[in-house]
C-alpha cells in the first residue's frame, strides 16, 4: 500500500511540475509561426520573405537523432504520469529544428482534440513510418506506451549507429574517387590534347 501511494504521490508531484510550464498550445503556434517568418507580412516583400522561409523550413530535413530524442523524452514523461498533449507541448517548445517543433505541435493539437498519437503521427508519413505508427498505436491497444516508446527509441539509435558507421567508412572509397575522376579530367584537358597535337606535328613532318 505504501508503494502504491509513494508512486501516486511521485505522479501527482511530476503532474505539478509539468503544470508550471505554459501550455497554450495555440499560443505556442502562434509565436512559432511569428518565429519562422520574422518579418512584417504586410508588404509585399515581408510576404514573400515569409513565403520562402516558410518554404525552407518545410523541406529542411529532421535527422534522426532528433526523432530518437523525441522518443526517448516522450517516454520519460509517460514513465512520469504526464498527460500526451502536456508532454508534445513540452517537447516542441525545447525543439530547436523548426520544421519539427511545428510538426509536435500540430501533433499536439490534433491530440487535444481527441486523435489518438498513433493518428496524428500518421499524418506525418513523411517524418514517421508505417512502422513506428504501427508500433504506437499497438501501444495505444495493449497500454505499453512507454516500453513501445523506449524501444523505438534504442531501435532508431542502433540504426543512427550503423548509418554513421557505414557513412565513416564511405569516405576513403570517396576521397579516392574524387581524386581519379579529378585526374582523368586533368588529363583529357591538359594531357591529352598535348599528345594530339604531338602525333599531328609528326604526321606532317
Amino acid at each position: 500500500v505504501d508503494s502504491r501511494a509513494e508512486a501516486a504521490l511521485e505522479k501527482e508531484q511530476a503532474k505539478a511540475k509539468a503544470a508550471t510550464v505554459i501550455f497554450d498550445i495555440d499560443d505556442m503556434l502562434e509565436r512559432e509561426k511569428k518565429s519562422i517568418g520574422g518579418v512584417d507580412s504586410d508588404t509585399f516583400f515581408g510576404k514573400l520573405y515569409n513565403t520562402v522561409n516558410q518554404w525552407v523550413v518545410n523541406i529542411s530535413r529532421i535527422k534522426l537523432k532528433e526523432k530518437v530524442a523525441f522518443f526517448q523524452l516522450l517516454s520519460v514523461m509517460i514513465s512520469a504520469g504526464i498527460p500526451f498533449v502536456k508532454a508534445l507541448t513540452i517537447l516542441a517548445d525545447q525543439t530547436i529544428n523548426p520544421r519539427f517543433k511545428n510538426v509536435i505541435l500540430q501533433m499536439a493539437v490534433m491530440v487535444d482534440k481527441g486523435s489518438s498519437l498513433s493518428a496524428s503521427m500518421s499524418v506525418f508519413d513523411t517524418i514517421f513510418t508505417e512502422a513506428q505508427v504501427g508500433m504506437v498505436a499497438s501501444a495505444e491497444a495493449s497500454g505499453q506506451m512507454n516500453e513501445v516508446m523506449r524501444h523505438l527509441a534504442e531501435d532508431m539509435e542502433k540504426s543512427q549507429k550503423i548509418i554513421s558507421r557505414i557513412r565513416g567508412e564511405m569516405i576513403y572509397p570517396s576521397i579516392i574517387l574524387g581524386m581519379l575522376i579529378l585526374v582523368g579530367f586533368l588529363m583529357l584537358m591538359f594531357v591529352v590534347p598535348q599528345i594530339t597535337t604531338l602525333f599531328a606535328d609528326s604526321k606532317v613532318e
